[in-house]
């Protein structure tokens, strides 16, 4: 059986938010799909690209889903994934305008062609909201996001309050993905992570 593919994974390239090394989590993930999803932009693609095609071979074939977590100018951050190549050029536009100090719209956004959105995890504006303010807040959310063509709710065990989100999706007839928003790939990485991160 292929490995669980995860859809919400920062490398070494996020500074402070992520220690998965490319090539570990390739070698992890071969015969199946690995994912980077890199705060603010998309540092490791060329990466994940070429380790993807040096643990393939006529046997297994490993596919990379290339992504980044990004915020829009209206909301927090989100997960966007691209399907195609389509959904290439939208990442890099998107990433391009993040870059430049002036993120995207949700109406932009919405708008370009090839791409899968997740809400963001434990990190994410939906999750923030409803943790901060209310169930219907969160409701509304949902419902703004769903301006995407391809938008899921993602959950996780780590996020107490994972069952309202999900419930809450149900009932605004929005897909659930299950993610573990991963920032490390050993037991140890998220002391590692946390010492770092005090460092800085």
């Amino acid at each position: 059986m292929a490995p669980y593919a995860h859809l919400h994974v920062r490398s070494q390239f996020s500074p402070l938010r992520g220690l998965c090394r490319v090539k570990d989590l390739v070698k992890a993930q071969t015969g199946s799909v690995a994912t980077i999803t890199d705060a603010g932009g998309l540092w490791a693609a060329t990466k994940l690209q070429r380790a993807c095609e040096s643990v393939s071979d006529g046997n297994s074939v490993t596919k990379p889903i290339f992504g980044c977590e990004l915020s829009l100018s209206e909301c927090g951050p989100m997960v966007f994934l691209a399907i195609d190549t389509s959904g290439w050029r939208s990442l890099c536009d998107l990433s391009s305008r993040s870059l430049s100090g002036t993120p995207a719209t949700l109406e932009y956004a919405s708008s370009l062609p090839g791409l899968h959105v997740l809400s963001g995890g434990a990190d994410g504006d939906l999750y923030s909201t409803l943790l901060l303010k209310d169930i219907d807040s969160c409701r509304q959310r949902v419902r703004q996001m769903s301006q995407f063509a391809e938008y899921a709710v993602e959950i996780a065990p780590t996020m107490p309050r994972w069952r309202e989100l999900a419930r809450i999706a149900g009932e605004c007839g929005v897909d659930v993905v299950a993610t573990g928003d991963v920032s490390y790939m050993r037991p140890d990485g998220e002391a590692d992570l946390r010492l770092l991160r005090s460092i800085a």
